[in-house]
Formats: C-alpha cells, sequence, structure tokens
C-alpha cells in the first residue's frame, strides 16, 4: 500500500503541475509567516505537513497536535541574517477530547539608523513581526483535523500592518503500518491594515505530504509537494522555464529521519526550491540542503537544525519542548 500511494501521489503532482495555470506573485506580505517554526520544521526542509505520533508537529500542522499526550511547551529560537532574531513560543493542552493550541511567533530586526532625504541622520528606530495564534484540533479513529487562527502585526518606525490568517489541517494514521498521509492550508487570510494601497497579499501555501517508516528499517521518509496553489514557480526567473523533471521538483521537499533510539533520531531535509532560487552560478554553497538532531526524555526534547540557504552560509535552529505534566 505505501508503494502505491507514493506512486499515485507523485502522478497527481506532476498532472497538477502540468495542466494548472495561476501566477507565482513572487513577493509577500508577511513573509515572516514562511519560516520555520522549529528546529524539526527546518531540519527536515520544511516537510512537515505529515508526521508520525509522537514527533510534536503540531506548530506547523495543526492536525498533528495529537502526537502530544500532556501538557506541552515548545520554545524556539532562530538566529536568521543580518542579526534578524526569531523566538517562537508554542503551547498544546489537552481539552474535551482534542487539544487546544496557543502560539507566538516574534522576529526582531534590530536598530537601524534613519535619514532624510538629504542624507543627514536622523537617529535610530527598530523594526519587529509578531504573530499570535490560537486554535483546536481533534482526531476521530485514524483521522484528525485542526486549525488555528492568527493574527499578524507588523511595524517599522511608526508605521503598522496587520493581517488576519488561517492554518487549517487534516491527517490520515493508518491503523497498523507507520504511514501518515497530511493535508495543510497555510496562511490563509487577508491583510486588515497595509504600509502601502500595493501591499502584496499573505504567503499562501496549499500542501500535501506523507511520511512512512518500514517495518525494518531504521528510517523514515517525508515526501511533501508545497505551494500547489502556484504551479509556476519558475516564471519569476529570467532563466528558461525549466523541464517536466524541474517543474515538478519545484513543488517538492524530501526529507528522512534515522532512528537511532527512541529517544533519538537523525534527520536530513533537501528543498528543491531553495536550491534553485538561492544557488549562485559559480557555487550553491549547500543551499537546499538541512540536516538536525534530536534528543528527548520523559521531561522534555531538545531539538538542532542546520538549515544552508545561500553561499553566505547556513542557520542554526534550536528548539526545547518540555512536558509540563512531569516538571510540576
Amino acid at each position: 500500500m505505501p508503494l502505491r500511494f507514493l506512486t499515485l501521489f507523485i502522478a497527481l503532482l506532476s498532472l497538477g503541475v502540468a495542466k494548472a495555470t495561476a501566477q507565482v506573485g513572487g513577493r509577500h506580505s508577511f513573509s515572516f509567516l514562511e519560516l520555520p517554526p522549529t528546529a524539526t520544521v527546518s531540519a527536515l526542509g520544511g516537510a512537515a505537513t505529515a508526521a508520525p505520533s509522537g514527533a510534536g508537529f503540531w506548530q506547523y500542522n495543526p492536525a498533528l497536535a495529537d502526537s502530544v499526550s500532556a501538557q506541552t511547551l515548545h520554545l524556539s529560537y532562530l538566529p536568521y541574517y543580518a542579526d534578524i532574531r526569531q523566538l517562537q513560543l508554542g503551547w498544546a493542552q489537552p481539552f474535551k477530547g482534542g487539544y487546544l493550541l496557543g502560539g507566538v511567533q516574534y522576529l526582531n530586526y534590530g536598530d537601524m539608523q534613519g535619514y532624510d532625504p538629504t542624507g543627514v541622520a536622523e537617529g535610530e528606530f527598530s523594526a519587529s513581526d509578531w504573530a499570535i495564534s490560537a486554535g483546536y484540533s481533534r482526531s476521530f479513529k485514524h483521522y484528525a483535523a485542526g486549525a488555528v487562527l492568527k493574527w499578524a502585526s507588523s511595524g517599522i518606525e511608526g508605521y503598522r500592518a496587520s493581517a488576519l490568517a488561517i492554518d487549517a489541517g487534516g491527517r490520515f494514521r493508518h491503523p497498523s503500518k507507520d504511514l501518515t498521509v497530511g493535508f495543510l492550508i497555510r496562511n490563509l487570510g487577508l491583510p486588515l491594515s497595509r504600509y502601502a494601497e500595493e501591499t502584496p497579499e499573505l504567503p499562501l501555501d496549499v500542501q500535501l505530504g506523507a511520511s512512512f517508516k518500514p517495518q525494518f528499517m531504521p528510517f523514515r521518509f517525508y515526501v511533501q509537494a508545497h505551494h500547489l496553489q502556484l504551479p509556476r514557480l519558475w516564471q519569476e526567473s529570467n532563466k528558461e522555464a525549466p523541464a517536466v523533471f524541474g517543474k515538478v521538483m519545484r513543488h517538492v521537499t524530501l526529507g528522512t529521519e534515522l532512528v537511532v533510539s527512541r529517544n533519538i533520531n537523525l534527520r536530513f531535509g533537501y528543498n528543491y526550491l531553495r536550491r534553485q532560487e538561492l544557488k549562485l552560478p559559480e557555487t550553491s554553497g549547500g543551499a537546499g540542503f538541512s540536516a538536525g538532531l534530536m534528543v528527548q526524555s520523559r521531561r522534555f526534547r531538545f531539538d538542532y537544525s542546520r538549515a544552508w540557504y545561500h553561499a553566505a552560509g547556513g542557520r542554526h535552529q534550536l528548539s526545547l519542548m518540555f512536558n509540563m505534566k512531569q516538571l510540576l
């Protein structure tokens, strides 16, 4: 069944990319919502739509909240480029047969020097982005569904913009095999206030993914199709349109997980679109690749990842997840 499913998955993806005609805008407002919320997601290159029980991917796909079994607090830190810092807080609480979900995302861009039109310094100013989310997830035997509502706010000096968005997902978990299929719509919403009248829309992303672990192998494999509503991701560049394989792969992210033991995992990811967008003609600098480590105990879990975006270097991300019932 898993092999037949993956074959069908690739066939449907190829058909959708070949026939769809929507255009890609290339730029979005509130693009910080696309950053990976945790080191786990980053290590897999973003292939986190479908995950097995116990993985704790609910901050990416709310339908996966049943992967936690108690009150769970998740903290994540991402030192991004140009001294940008992201802090992420996630909370999952069992409630009436399901899970209440909450989260806070904060980006600080640091202090910047302001100048008037003549080039005279006018002092420093700051910029930051916020997103606050709340939602609910519930399981129905082998199925689950969940959604979170997000309020996003962006500010630079005295100017502000805000938006409302929703992440909604579903998942199917095979009753006897280690196979999970997930569907996710991320950042579906609209701006409430804008910096300018021509501000682009939110970074909508429609995804379909699967994860599978063969019974007698220490590996779990992830495959994810993303930006299914934007089938022509190559039109933004000045390069010639790629062959069919390149068109399909621009919508695919691959990941794998080496299960060293019950409490230690190694993760690897490959994002083809990121590599094609950010590699240089002379060198790729490892763009598109990612790796990570997970170590856990009954009370906490530690995740580390390094994702390579550009020849300028990769970025580290650290995450800690706490079982609050065990700590209190």
